[in-house]
């Protein structure tokens, strides 16, 4: 019988900092988003989003957001925490420099190689250029 493969969603920074800071005004957004997903969803994130949540919350609502925020993602069973190699690390910077006219941080760029090595087609973040909404995109069009 073919195992069933749960449906994989990376989270970025701006979307996890919404869902734990009550005062970000996508917050409600984040958190109903998050309880819609089915149960078998499994939420990822890099360790280099992770340091950018906890140093995002400490700066807008202190450390003990940032380590409450910490705790709850370490401790989620539905969030896999990916660290960033020196493979991913290495096509992030050639990703990082070749698009000069894009405002991608480096996190950014590992993201989007995680999520092309993993073939993880979606991503949730808080559009940045567009509206202030919560949204999935997908990542095939090299679009962050």
């Amino acid at each position: 019988m073919p195992q069933i493969r749960s449906m994989e969603i990376f989270l970025d920074t701006s979307f996890l900092v919404a869902f734990y800071n009550k005062r970000d005004k996508n917050h409600s957004k984040a958190r109903r988003l998050i309880s819609d997903e089915n149960k078998s969803t499994v939420f990822v994130i890099s360790d280099y989003v992770f340091d950018q949540i906890l140093t995002v919350l400490l700066v807008r609502g202190g450390k003990s957001l940032s380590v409450e925020a910490g705790r709850k993602i370490i401790e989620d069973e539905r969030i896999d925490i990916l660290q960033i190699d020196e493979n991913i690390f290495e096509k992030a910077w050639l990703v990082y420099q070749s698009f000069l006219d894009k405002e991608w941080s480096f996190t950014d760029c590992t993201s989007y190689v995680l999520m092309k090595n993993l073939s993880i087609p979606q991503r949730c973040t808080k559009a940045r250029r567009n509206s202030e909404k919560c949204f999935i995109y997908q990542h095939n069009n090299v679009s962050l």
